[in-house]
């Protein structure tokens, strides 16, 4: 790996969630900026607290460019109503990311059963000169590159974000969000399906 290559690290927070948005967080390095958060020696943002969190992504920030993809409720609705998978938009998310960054190599964290399933799927949407992309997939990514732990501390770091936001307007109602967290539960049991606030998610209800 050259000095001049770009490394693109991928992963995501809230699939699995009954409260706010699917994110897709990202972090686009050098080789160079790649040892330095090597040198951060990044921690599980699904084991740390939000002080870490914060603090984490304020250095990946400084030394990288970061990002992130926002799917909404609503629009996670619509898209379930047309047949569309969680997998399915993440695909297409993902590979409309990669077709303009155009990195010199990608490490995701799978989200299929296979990772040559996902390799497929990324691999036929790419176009142009994306198709030379190094494709790094792999379960438990977060735990085996430092790039990909950093993009789901960034995406991690937005959800908390999010949340606060939502607190704020609501107040401090659902919980964590989570279909097995007690409180989630009681907040979700307050109200008809057809009456749920906008924020939450009604196709993740069935496995709540």
């Amino acid at each position: 790996m050259s000095l001049e290559n770009t490394i693109l690290g991928i992963d995501e927070v809230g699939v699995g969630e009954v409260v706010g948005p699917l994110i897709i967080g990202y972090v686009k390095a050098t080789s160079q900026e790649l040892d330095k958060i090597d040198s951060l020696k990044l921690q599980d943002p699904k084991k740390s607290n939000r002080s870490i969190i914060r603090e984490e992504e304020k250095k990946i920030s400084k030394i990288a460019d970061t990002g992130v993809i926002v799917i909404s409720p609503a629009e996670l609705e619509s898209l379930d109503k047309k047949g569309i998978t969680p997998q399915r938009i993440q695909d297409k998310a993902i590979i409309s990311l990669l077709n303009s960054v155009s990195p010199d190599y990608l490490y995701l964290d799978c989200y299929y059963p296979k990772s040559g399933m996902l390799r497929d799927k990324i691999e036929d949407g790419l176009n142009g000169q994306s198709k030379e992309i190094k494709l790094k997939i792999s379960h438990g990514a977060e735990k085996k590159w430092n790039i990909v732990c950093a993009a789901a501390i960034v995406a991690k770091h937005y959800q908390r974000r999010e949340f606060d936001r939502l607190r704020n307007i609501h107040g401090d109602v659902f919980g964590s969000g989570n279909g097995s967290d007690r409180r989630t539960r009681e907040f979700l049991n307050n109200y008809e399906r057809e009456n749920l606030p906008y924020f939450v998610r009604k196709k993740n209800l069935k496995n709540s």
